[in-house]
């Protein structure tokens, strides 16, 4: 059985140093209609909860329109208990892939070993509004990067 997508968020710290959080999310069915119903996030804090709740959002229509999603749903978003720290729309795009990831249906084609990570705040049209200290967040996503060549890094 493949290893489940990993989605990291790339955000920095109060010293503008780049700072990497494992990020997964998981969908349970909610009731009838076309929404999101309710977005739960394990460890956040309330500006996370906010972001996590705008990104399920914008992910969910997206979702909705290629018909992964039909139904209303509940969102569950699992991060390291460091997301208390979290302030700011940085972790928006992360927050919407890792629902994407989950939103997938697992087959030969898709086999859910890839990992992402990503930075950015979404506008309301789903586009990823500038970027703040990119070189911080590229370089700590090199650090969780596999090495070049190594088995996990195919």
């Amino acid at each position: 059985m493949p290893s489940p997508a990993r989605t990291w968020m790339l955000l920095t710290n109060t010293r503008a140093q780049g700072i990497a959080i494992a990020l997964s999310a998981r969908i349970e069915a909610g009731t009838r209609g076309q929404a999101v119903r309710h977005v739960e996030v394990s460890n956040g804090s309330a500006e996370l909860r906010d972001s996590a709740r705008h990104a399920a959002e914008l992910a969910y229509e997206a979702l909705r329109r290629e018909r992964y999603l039909s139904r209303q749903i509940v969102v569950g978003y699992a991060t390291g208990p460091e997301s208390v720290n979290v302030h700011g729309r940085s972790a928006e795009l992360a927050l919407a892939l890792a629902l994407a990831a989950a939103a997938r249906p697992e087959s030969p084609e898709a086999p859910g070993s890839a990992s992402v990570a990503a930075t950015g705040a979404l506008g309301d049209d789903g586009a990823v509004l500038p970027i703040e200290h990119l070189r911080e967040k590229v370089e700590v996503a090199l650090g969780i990067r596999p090495p070049r060549g190594s088995p996990s890094a195919r």
